[in-house]
């Protein structure tokens, strides 16, 4: 029944007009798509089953990993998450908060109510769910200029990304493979909600990816390099018209653990261009896990990148998901990263 739900997920999904334009462009090498975001999985789980994917970066800016939670159930099959993002480049929109899934008292702590068939979950890589139901707070709130919306008619989704239907697709370029990670997963999200001014709201496929993060202290005693390889996949802004579309590039980066500034790395074949990945600042979070920031320069645009280091049960290190963006004339993209070493 639950894959059976995954795919009635999935079906929805493909059959909005907007997403079925994105994928029949994105198949010729263009995709129109809007947004972004960050995620994966840590190896422990309680006595309930209970994995929790806690901590998490974005294609839209988000200063602070724990700004997506996830969380599964392997006992009752069921997915909790949500997603805060607030604008990458602050012209649209100041907050979007929502929440995923199901609620069970008997599977996630801190629940006072249970429901069923808002979410499905298969295991660690593959799982989908809609938006919340069944409780007192609104599943999605929106602020715009510091001011709360009035939300209604909302749907939305978020689901794991399947790599082998991506490659082969004619949407990775040439020379480009995508991250094949092992202790981190990514995915889509999106869906729409009207204003009470009447306007609509929507997003389709956007990015998330996650991970068991690994703490500041952890990583800062490191030493040595270690070299990790992936992809970069986010959404572009270009020309006057504009023209939306969704870019995925090669992304490797060299840490140099004993002198993180010194580390190096690129951005290759993203939406037709090179960039040079500056050395990295390690810092640490409210809670003490792990984040790493850098520049990105280029030809004709430049940005920055923000990340975290996450781990397996024997690496504190073992692969690295975050959010990257870039700006120049006519140009904006941002979008996130997953690469293992």
């Amino acid at each position: 029944r639950r894959v059976a739900d995954v795919l009635r997920m999935l079906r929805k999904v493909a059959d909005d007009p907007e997403v079925e334009r994105a994928w029949k462009t994105c198949r010729s090498g263009v995709a129109r798509l809007l947004v972004h975001t960050v995620a994966h999985f840590p190896a422990a789980q309680d006595a309930a089953g209970v994995v929790d994917i806690y901590d998490c970066w974005h294609g839209r800016r988000n200063p602070d990993p724990e700004d997506v939670d996830i969380s599964t159930s392997i006992a009752t099959n069921k997915v909790q998450a949500s997603i805060d993002i607030g604008d990458s480049f602050s012209s649209t929109f100041d907050e979007l908060d929502a929440d995923f899934g199901d609620h069970d008292t008997g599977a996630f702590s801190g629940d006072t109510t249970t429901s069923s068939g808002e979410s499905a979950f298969i295991d660690d890589f593959n799982f989908g769910a809609g938006l919340e139901t069944g409780t007192s707070t609104q599943a999605v709130s929106f602020t715009v200029s510091s001011v709360a919306q009035t939300v209604s008619d909302e749907e939305m989704y978020l689901v794991t990304a399947d790599e082998s239907q991506l490659t082969g697709s004619g949407f990775i370029p040439s020379g480009v493979s995508l991250c094949g990670c092992q202790y981190l997963v990514w995915g889509f999200w999106g869906g729409s909600f009207q204003l009470s001014d009447g306007s609509e709201r929507a997003l389709h496929l956007g990015n998330w990816v996650a991970g068991e993060i690994a703490t500041h202290a952890a990583i800062s005693a490191l030493t040595g390099s270690a070299t990790y390889t992936g992809h970069a996949i986010g959404t572009v802004i270009a020309g006057t018209t504009p023209n939306v579309y969704q870019a995925v590039g090669e992304w490797s980066y060299t840490m140099n653990f004993s002198s993180p500034s010194s580390s190096t790395g690129h951005l290759d074949s993203f939406d037709g261009s090179d960039y040079t990945l500056g050395g990295a600042t390690l810092a640490a979070n409210s809670t003490s896990l792990n984040t790493f920031s850098g520049s990105i320069t280029g030809t004709s645009h430049s940005g920055s990148f923000l990340g975290s280091f996450m781990k397996s049960s024997s690496d504190d290190a073992a692969e690295m998901g975050g959010h990257f963006q870039l700006s120049g004339t006519d140009y904006k993209a941002s979008g996130i990263f997953a690469a293992k070493k």
